[in-house]
């Protein structure tokens, strides 16, 4: 009799951790880290967790035909993007990276104010590239 009572108290106790543990993850936000945006398969290996993740920055030096091809599957997916300082934007080779160019903001030369663009873009789309000045 008592193995069955302490059977019982195992079981329910494993349910109960159970169900907490489903309503603890319900209850938290999501956290941004977490989610992987769309990226462009061929470009995946190069970065750290196979694609961009939502909310994190990740460096590209010397192509920004590649930050752009990055931001392709984002753009492709519907989402918005946008890049910064990037004076020297091609809009017909964007679209033939896959850019969707009706959801695609640039702001040229946004003069000592890029940080503070770059910033208030972040909030609102969903990928931004930030070509700082030299």
């Amino acid at each position: 009799m008592f193995e069955h009572m302490f059977e019982h108290v195992c079981m329910n106790h494993a349910a109960t951790v159970r169900s907490l543990r489903e309503r603890i993850t319900q209850m938290q936000p999501l956290r941004l880290a977490d989610e992987t945006l769309p990226t462009p398969q061929e470009l995946q290996e190069l970065l750290p967790w196979h694609g961009l993740r939502r909310g994190s920055a990740v460096t590209v030096q010397g192509s920004a035909q590649l930050s752009l091809a990055l931001l392709s599957a984002v753009s492709a997916s519907g989402a918005w993007c946008g890049a910064v300082g990037l004076r020297h934007f091609g809009v017909e080779a964007a679209a033939r990276l896959g850019l969707s160019l009706e959801r695609f903001v640039v702001v040229p030369e946004p003069g000592r104010h890029a940080i503070a663009i770059t910033a208030t873009l972040s909030e609102v789309f969903s990928a931004v590239l930030l070509a700082p000045p030299a």
